[in-house]
């Protein structure tokens, strides 16, 4: 018999095919279990979408109506275990050793055993006085919650590890416990006319339950050994990450698969029986499809999984995604528009599909709307299998779900009102959409346009569809049929070849075991096990202008000049500062809500959105470069910075800088109850911070005691290179003072916490009791700086008719700020004390008059006294009060010789810079 080479190349290639899904079957590895999960997910399939499908068929719509509203509400409200506590405790599990994997399946069970034991007390009164279910309905949905949420939790909770092969064999004896069940409590009863069971829908729910019990028994009978009443509310440490990313994951589930359920739940208070079972049997039938879809999940997850462990841009696991996007958009697009065209051209079809039971002459567009929502499944499967392999990017789930409920929900208020049964189906088709959209794009830019491809598909193919609908009410149908029937064929070809040609390559197929840390290092040259790449590029958030910030200013100088790229975000509050841009730093100012002056509401606001404006800028920065530094300036920029380390916790390395004591400056803000709650936030945020850094001992001690970390001190100390190198008569001539003018100078912010008021009242009394003495007439005091109190100030001046003696300068560049500084006899550094922050502050002011040998005049009782009594350096008043300013001034301008000393060599910014670098070097990726 003569045999074509075609035949026999094919036959050689299905061999290869079936021999590989052989060996493959028989190894025991997170890469090589997806035929399990594939088995697994069809056997799932067949319980919980088939057979609804089959009661639908052989029952019709109104029971099929019926039977869906019970169902349907046991699987809304097992979604915070199925998507929220199953998913959580199988990604702990993935990625953990299995000496750590008892503990974390027994958190999974608690936190399972916690929230039934919520529903059980709490849903038979929903059921049965909010829904006017019976009791019978009622023990049904907590039959079926019970089941479900014993299957889907270890069913997760085993996923990726080695028992994921007995776990299949569990669901095979389920499965064959079930189908005797279905036979006899759906199929035989038509058959046979059984009416007692035909008139008691609630007994089609036998064959699910019996199901779900079998499977809880036999996953009892392994696990019996392992419950321990007494620790069942007693919860390790690792138990609120696992809570916390199950939440994450949870919300994203309740909204959109939710969202998706619910539909039946409420068609059921607007839709009559009949409508309501048609838009049940449908949705269940094109649900079947979702089989497929989840299955090939299964088999793409394990696999992207195992190549992301390890690094997470690798391109294997990348290009693998996007050639499963191509191969599914080629199947899905040409296979859907041609279904979409049969239905519309011979609607006939459907009522053949469903018996004439359906009359789905009438309603056929509900099943291509609700085609329209598995299509966008299918093609979303693959980008959606990238984003679940990583554990950051899951937390965008909540996003793109809240999307899909959204485009939900709208769509229903708008079109079921004028459209009913279609505007239902209608509106999960337009929110299926925008998930996906969602979905495809954010995959597109986390993998910068390499992996999501397949959106270039979308919009077009479903363009087509509706061209073509409206153009064959105009032509003949032949045309369109056969174009699409070709299509389709050569497109299910190329999927079909591509996906097999995928499979076969070793590189996909045989990743590999990864269970511990010790495991992935393996086969990794022992010489660069602990080689980290240095991270190139910081990234500041600043909530004030950086031009009058010179810390800030110093800290990006001295990173700049160590080859780092510095990026800042600054709050620019008064939108009067322009944008800058340097080889090794740029300044960008954030203009938001602007006022000179801010109430506390619209600071709190501004402050809010600024949250948000880092996360997005830090966002952009992480695209560009990959990995990034992000360092925090004070409170009010800890929650973007904290949202973007939650995301995205390998590739960011974050540096908290505390400027001032957090909780007393909110104290003295917004009062000591909202200080008090600011403190207990910044305590939690604070853990998530790699480095923390502050510029004083007290504030250091308290950033200890609230982290439990080291803490390190880089003081407000000035660089040499920006201090003036004249002497003080040469700073007088240039600024055109007297050198017998006894000059006082404040130099900073002219904000109302400095006690300037109490400055200019001082010198007014001064000027009544010295009025044409010699003492007065050599005084002089000059404020330099801009702010809130200027105005203020001035008007003050000219009031007490103080010209000749007080002047504003207003703002100057820093080295002219330091020239006066020099220049002067005396800085005046006194805050008006309202709490701890005030007491404890080390202010910039203060080390940069004590370099400029400039006496410093502060207040007792503080960290600043305790170091000016130190270096003899200045002078201390008791009070914050006009009258003790102005005494304190006569006793200084009374004195024989003017207090002297030199510390223009310890206060500098270079004695501490290579500490600081070193906070910078030790964060790497």
């Amino acid at each position: 018999m003569h045999t074509f080479p075609s035949i026999i190349r094919a036959k050689n290639f299905l061999a290869e095919i079936f021999e590989m899904i052989s060996e493959t079957a028989k190894k025991k590895s997170i890469g090589n279990n997806f035929l399990y999960s594939m088995f697994i997910t069809v056997i799932i399939g067949i319980v919980n979408v088939v057979y609804p499908l089959f009661v639908g068929l052989l029952y019709g719509p109104k029971t099929m109506g019926s039977f869906s509203v019970i169902f349907y509400w046991a699987i809304l409200i097992t979604i915070p275990i199925s998507n929220g506590i199953a998913p959580s405790i199988s990604r702990f599990i993935a990625a953990s050793s299995k000496k750590d994997k008892e503990t974390i399946e027994n958190i999974g069970s608690k936190f399972t055993l916690y929230y039934l034991i919520g529903v059980l007390l709490i849903y038979p009164f929903v059921g049965l006085f909010g829904f006017k279910q019976n009791f019978v309905e009622v023990i049904i949905v907590l039959c079926l919650l019970v089941g479900l949420a014993t299957h889907y939790l270890y069913r997760n909770s085993l996923q990726g590890q080695e028992e994921f092969k007995s776990l299949f064999f569990y669901e095979l004896i389920s499965i064959a416990i079930f189908i005797p069940f279905m036979l006899c409590f759906s199929a035989l009863p038509v058959i046979l006319s059984w009416n007692f069971v035909l008139d008691n829908i609630n007994l089609l729910f036998i064959p699910m339950l019996a199901f779900h019990l079998t499977f809880g028994v036999i996953i009892f009978i392994k696990r019996y050994k392992q419950i321990n009443i007494k620790s069942t509310f007693s919860l390790p440490k690792l138990s609120s990450k696992i809570f916390l990313y199950g939440l994450f994951i949870g919300i994203g589930g309740l909204f959109a698969f939710g969202t998706s359920k619910v539909q039946v739940i409420i068609s059921d208070l607007y839709l009559i029986d009949f409508e309501l079972g048609v838009l049940s049997f449908w949705d269940s039938a094109i649900a079947a499809i979702t089989i497929f879809t989840v299955a090939l999940g299964g088999i793409l997850v394990p696999r992207i999984t195992n190549l992301s462990k390890s690094n997470e841009d690798n391109e294997l696991a990348k290009s693998f995604v996007n050639s499963i996007n191509w191969s599914i958009s080629f199947v899905v697009a040409s296979l859907a528009g041609f279904l979409f065209l049969l239905f519309e051209c011979y609607p006939v079809i459907l009522d053949f599909l469903t018996l004439n039971k359906y009359n789905m002459v009438n309603y056929w567009l509900v099943v291509v709307l609700l085609c329209f929502k598995e299509v966008n499944f299918l093609l979303l499967t693959p980008s959606l299998s990238y984003v679940l392999s990583s554990e950051k990017y899951v937390k965008f789930n909540p996003l793109s779900s809240f999307v899909y409920s959204i485009g939900v929900i709208i769509s229903w208020i708008v079109l079921v009102p004028n459209f009913g049964i279609i505007g239902f189906a209608a509106g999960i088709a337009i929110g299926s959409f925008a998930h996906s959209l969602t979905i495809i794009i954010f995959v597109l830019y986390i993998t910068k346009l390499k992996v999501g491809l397949h959106f270039l598909f979308l919009i077009p193919t479903y363009l087509l569809n509706i061209t073509f609908i409206v153009l064959i009410q105009k032509t003949t149908t032949a045309p369109f049929l056969i174009t699409w029937g070709i299509a389709t064929i050569a497109s299910l070809g190329y999927g079909i070849y591509n996906l097999l040609k995928i499979l076969k390559k070793k590189e996909y197929s045989q990743i590999g075991t990864i269970h511990t840390k010790e495991d992935n290092m393996q086969n990794i040259d022992p010489k660069a096990k602990n080689e980290k790449s240095k991270i190139s590029t910081i990234f500041m958030a600043l909530a004030c202008p950086f031009i009058i910030d010179p810390r800030v200013k110093q800290e990006v100088n001295t990173l700049s000049k160590k080859g780092y790229f510095v990026d800042v975000l600054s709050w620019d509050r008064e939108g009067k500062y322009e944008d800058i841009k340097e080889d090794n730093f740029q300044i960008k100012y954030v203009k938001l809500l602007t006022s000179r002056q801010f109430s506390k509401l619209l600071y709190m606001m501004s402050a809010a959105l600024f949250q948000v404006v880092i996360f997005i800028r830090g966002m952009n920065l992480l695209r560009k470069h990959g990995c990034i530094i992000v360092h925090a300036n004070d409170f009010n920029t800890i929650f973007g910075v904290f949202l973007l380390k939650l995301i995205f916790p390998n590739k960011i390395k974050t540096v908290y800088d505390s400027h001032e004591l957090t909780p007393a400056v909110y104290s003295e803000w917004y009062g000591e109850h909202l200080g008090s709650l600011i403190g207990k936030i910044e305590c939690r945020l604070i853990s998530y911070f790699d480095e923390i850094i502050t510029v004083s001992p007290p504030i250091v001690k308290h950033l200890k005691q609230i982290s439990g970390n080291d803490v390190s001190l880089i003081w407000n100390y000035p660089t040499n290179s920006i201090l003036p190198k004249i002497t003080k008569a040469q700073a007088r001539k240039i600024l055109g003072f007297d050198k017998e003018t006894f000059l006082i100078a404040y130099v900073g912010t002219l904000r109302h916490d400095i006690a300037l008021v109490n400055l200019i009242e001082a010198i007014s009394k001064l000027k009544k009791k010295n009025n044409g003495t010699s003492n007065l007439s050599k005084l002089k005091v000059a404020i330099v700086g801009d702010g809130p109190l200027y105005v203020e100030l001035e008007e003050q001046i000219k009031y007490l008719r103080l010209e000749n003696l007080v002047e504003i300068v207003g703002r100057v560049d820093r080295q002219k700020s330091l020239t006066y500084l020099r220049a002067a006899d005396l800085s005046f550094i006194l805050f008006t004390i309202k709490g701890m922050n005030t007491t404890i502050g080390m202010p910039w002011k203060l080390f940069e008059s004590l370099v400029s040998s400039t006496p410093v005049m502060v207040v007792d009782n503080t960290y600043a006294a305790n170091l000016v009594r130190k270096y003899d350096a200045g002078y201390i008043v008791n009070d914050i009060d006009s009258e003790e300013i102005s005494s304190t001034l006569s006793e200084i301008l009374a004195r024989d010789k003017p207090l002297k000393f030199d510390l223009s060599n310890l206060f500098l910014w270079e004695n501490q810079e290579e500490e600081y670098i070193k906070i910078y070097e030790s964060l790497s990726i």
